[in-house]
């Protein structure tokens, strides 16, 4: 892949990046996103059903706080109509809610995250509020008509939807939260399931490493677990 540059931002620059996300978003059809937190306090076994999936993950997401947010700006096919812009344009938000010392957390999720380059110290000094970033969303949201992309998105959604919604609990069940979800952001395709009914991509039952490797999207020029790069990798997978 031709290198693609990944914009930092903490609250410092927040306001001239959403400027930029906001102004080139009209020339993009699709936006991908993905989240990085402190893990699940609430397991979830591998059968649970879709009502069990979905309790679960409302019961994460209310008590726990989000650590990044990762947006690439995208057109499938990698056709852009404006041929001197990049195939992609990614963002890091890095958020300042989570308090490493004093917030739910799963050890080895947060492990992983500092290992992965992920400066939890540095977040909670410098970056950006959740109800900053909502705020400068809501353009975002309702003035440029993008489709969103998530890879197995469900934990994705549920923390969008609820900085979206100003830290509200999520709705009780998995049939209300499609539908905040739909009135929120409109359409939303998952990777991970859409992959389900390809040939080669076992069923769905992959990671996002994995269908890149798979699908051979050439991703070396990036780290795995900071939700930047991981947003651009979706973006990647779901444009072939």
């Amino acid at each position: 892949m031709t290198k693609n540059n990944i914009n930092v931002v903490w609250a410092s620059n927040l306001d001239d990046e959403f400027r930029r996300i906001v102004a080139f978003s009209h020339t993009y059809r699709y936006i991908a996103v993905d989240f990085e937190y402190p893990g699940v306090i609430v397991q979830t076994a591998r059968d649970a059903s879709a009502t069990t999936r979905y309790a679960d993950m409302k019961s994460n997401v209310d008590c726990m706080n989000p650590i990044q947010v990762g947006l690439t700006l995208f057109n499938n096919n990698n056709n852009n109509n404006d041929h001197h812009l990049p195939s992609y344009m990614t963002w890091q938000i890095n958020l300042n809610g989570f308090n490493p010392e004093t917030d739910l957390q799963s050890r080895p999720s947060i492990e992983l995250l500092r290992r992965s380059g992920v400066d939890l110290e540095r977040n909670r000094a410098e970056g950006v509020s959740e109800s900053m970033f909502a705020d400068r969303m809501v353009e975002l949201l309702f003035e440029a008509g993008l489709q969103w992309v998530t890879f197995h998105g469900l934990y994705d959604l549920g923390y969008l939807t609820k900085i979206m919604t100003l830290g509200d609990p999520l709705p009780g069940t998995a049939s209300e939260f499609m539908c905040r979800v739909s009135s929120l952001f409109g359409t939303v395709y998952d990777v991970k399931y859409i992959a389900g009914a390809c040939d080669g991509l076992k069923g769905g039952e992959i990671g996002l490493m994995t269908a890149s490797k798979i699908l051979k999207v050439d991703v070396e020029d990036g780290v795995h677990h900071q939700a930047g790069y991981d947003s651009l990798v979706t973006a990647m997978d779901s444009s072939l």
